[in-house]
């Protein structure tokens, strides 16, 4: 006869036998952690991968933006939807656009309200996912903890009700319960040395956005400014 499969065999396990509810619950909210760990790692390692290109393009041809009409033509372009610069080019060419309409407020000040309300979404968007990585970095070991506490508790009572004492009968089920605790540091370890990375990234990208921002600023209120010094 065949060996079962693998994930079948597993569950065989004589730690799966001896958890309860509470067990079950602790198991699944490690496990939950873990995978939501890891798709937010790779969510973003993606998003990441995707964007690095349009980034540098972007960036290197802004370089040789020199008036209003080439930043609109750099930002109409294919994809500049799709990274932060982009958008902030956009959010400053609309306000720019539309600010003449708005009020009594100049239209510095509309360019402005913009781009700072545009950074701030960009911001909060590199943050996504971070507030969960931390807290399965900082949860998950206490989680785990609470798992081998318990289940080493229903281990030595079960071995008290037999009678058996002998370090061959304690030995295995304290040990499986430690099981709990890998598992929950298995979640912590890389939950929290990708909060700390994406953390440093952000810390890194958020001040190019602010420079952005503010050449974009400057851009479009110099041309502003040249027609009213210009008239009599």
């Amino acid at each position: 006869m065949s060996e079962p499969f693998v994930p079948f065999a597993l569950f065989a396990h004589p730690f799966f036998a001896r958890l309860d509810a509470v067990g079950w619950t602790v198991l699944t909210v490690l496990v939950s952690l873990f995978l939501a760990t890891v798709a937010i790692i790779g969510a973003r390692l993606w998003l990441a991968a995707r964007e690095r290109p349009l980034v540098c393009a972007f960036r290197a041809a802004f370089a040789q933006v020199d008036s209003h009409p080439a930043l609109s033509a750099l930002a109409a372009a294919r994809g500049a939807t799709r990274h932060p610069y982009g958008r902030l080019a956009r959010a400053a060419l609309e306000a720019w656009r539309t600010a003449s309409h708005r009020g009594t407020l100049h239209r510095s000040e509309w360019l402005y309200r913009a781009l700072q309300t545009q950074l701030e979404r960009e911001v909060a968007e590199r943050e996504w996912g971070l507030t969960l990585l931390a807290t399965a970095a900082n949860t998950a070991p206490y989680i785990g903890l609470f798992g081998t506490v318990w289940s080493i508790y229903h281990a030595l009572s079960a071995i008290a009700l037999s009678g058996e004492a002998s370090l061959a009968a304690v030995a295995g089920p304290v040990g499986e319960a430690l099981i709990m605790t890998a598992v929950g540091l298995a979640v912590a370890i890389p939950a929290a040395i990708a909060h700390n990375l994406f953390g440093r990234a952000n810390r890194l990208v958020i001040p190019e956005l602010e420079a952005f921002a503010h050449a974009c600023y400057l851009l479009l209120a110099a041309e502003d400014e040249e027609p009213a010094a210009a008239t009599p």
